[in-house]
């Protein structure tokens, strides 16, 4: 289930992301709602551009036990100097040349004057396991949203690989 809330703490973290390579991934249980989320932390991915794009996963389960998920939901959030998407934007890649038509994407956005790009807009879907573990096991990803197209740094994959590997406990 895609959770809005989620799309927030998103926005609310972008004042503090970092620029670092390195990638971030937290398991942490909501004893609450008895659910564990597994999640990778935004982290950048490099653009051609003076444009900022990062990109975080995550998936959940019930129950303090990691287990195996039904989907993965994957964002984006991209940084400029105005809005470049509109909601329903589709998510295509080429994972090792394969096209796989990932889906639309719901989209949130916020502005902020102090960054060098101050719109952000967040691009978030759910997309099952099996397109999950295509896109983190391929050697090479292109991706395109809307009219925008970028690959995926090696970092990148290691992250979504490393991520789909705590899939299973």
């Amino acid at each position: 289930m895609l959770r809005f809330t989620y799309l927030f703490a998103l926005v609310l973290l972008i004042g503090i992301i970092q620029t670092a390579s390195t990638y971030k991934i937290e398991t942490q249980y909501d004893k609450f709602n008895d659910v564990t989320k597994v999640k990778l932390n935004l982290m950048p991915v490099p653009l051609q551009s003076a444009e900022e794009l990062w990109l975080s996963a995550q998936f959940t389960s019930k129950g303090q036990k990691v287990l195996p998920p039904e989907e993965v939901m994957l964002a984006f959030v991209w940084g400029s100097k105005d809005g470049k998407f509109s909601q329903g934007n589709e998510l295509i890649v080429l994972a090792d040349g394969e096209r796989v038509r990932v889906g639309k994407m719901y989209r949130d956005a916020s502005y902020s004057s102090r960054h060098k790009n101050p719109t952000k807009e967040i691009m978030a879907l759910n997309i099952p396991v099996a397109t999950f573990l295509k896109i983190a096991r391929a050697k090479k990803l292109e991706a395109k949203m809307s009219i925008h197209e970028f690959a995926l740094a090696d970092e990148n994959l290691s992250a979504l690989r490393d991520l789909a590997g705590r899939m299973a406990p």
